[in-house]
Order: structure tokens, then sequence, then C-alpha cells
């Protein structure tokens, strides 16, 4: 079983064209390993991820590129694993200041 910390990662308002580091925290609350088959992303996302996440807490970070994007924004990560439901969506909102 896996227990994210937050399932949302709400960046805030931010400025057009740059570069935000994020993290996802969570746990690993029983002994057999929280294993990655897959993940799928928004574009402009890059993540860090590793195949295999063993018993305690655990995260992983990624960057998002704001580009031309204006107002409130919303970019998913799907993963695919051994997780109830085979899947889980984070999330990861913010909103573009106006030049």
């Amino acid at each position: 079983q896996v227990n994210f910390e937050s399932e949302i990662v709400d960046l805030g308002l931010v400025e057009p064209n740059s570069n935000i580091e994020f993290t996802f925290n969570f746990e690993v609350v029983n002994a057999k390993s929280f294993t990655l088959d897959s993940t799928s992303t928004s574009e402009n996302l890059e993540v860090n991820f590793s195949p295999n996440y063993t018993q305690g807490s655990q995260n992983f970070s990624g960057m998002i590129f704001i580009k031309n994007e204006t107002g409130k924004q919303n970019k998913t990560i799907e993963l695919f694993g051994n997780l109830v439901g085979l899947r889980k969506q984070l999330n990861i909102t913010y909103e573009v200041k106006e030049n």
C-alpha cells in the first residue's frame, strides 16, 4: 500500500516562462515494494522516478517548464504499478502571472 502525503501539489502564482521544481512525498506502508510499471505525464513535465520504492518514507521530484500558458493550469502524472486500482493520478496546479 502507498499513501501519498498529498495527491496535489499547488505551486501557487508562478512567473511565465519559468522552470519550477516539485516533490511528491509518500509512504510505502507494507513490506512489499511499490513497483512502477509505467508512467504518463502531461507535456512540459520532467519527473525523476525510481522503478522500485521500499517500505518507509519516499518521494519523487521533477521539474515543470512553464511555457506560453496563461491563467490557472493543472498538469497530471499517472502512475501504473502494484497500486490499489493499479493506477494513481497526481496533480500539479498553478496560476501563471499576467505580464
